[in-house]
């Protein structure tokens, strides 16, 4: 089975790397503070809809700003 397409590289392979090129062992969360002094930080791609519509979107966006000058939180 085909993997899915994907951008970027996870912690572990990273990782994996770091060991592969040092021969020193080093925890993830190591890893991961050395990636975050480098300045990489830790991503998720989000999902988009192959039938999104555009225009749809865009006019639910500014009526939703339109209509949001008030206290949310409040009880109406």
């Amino acid at each position: 089975m085909l993997e899915p397409k994907r951008a970027g590289i996870s912690s572990k392979e990273v990782l994996q790397l770091i060991e592969h090129k040092t021969k020193k062992h080093y925890t993830l969360r190591h890893a991961q503070r050395l990636l975050h002094k480098m300045g990489f930080s830790l991503i998720t791609p989000r999902v988009s809809h192959i039938r999104k519509e555009e225009k749809a979107q865009t006019k639910f966006r500014e009526e939703f700003k339109k209509n949001s000058n008030g206290n949310i939180w409040a009880i109406q």
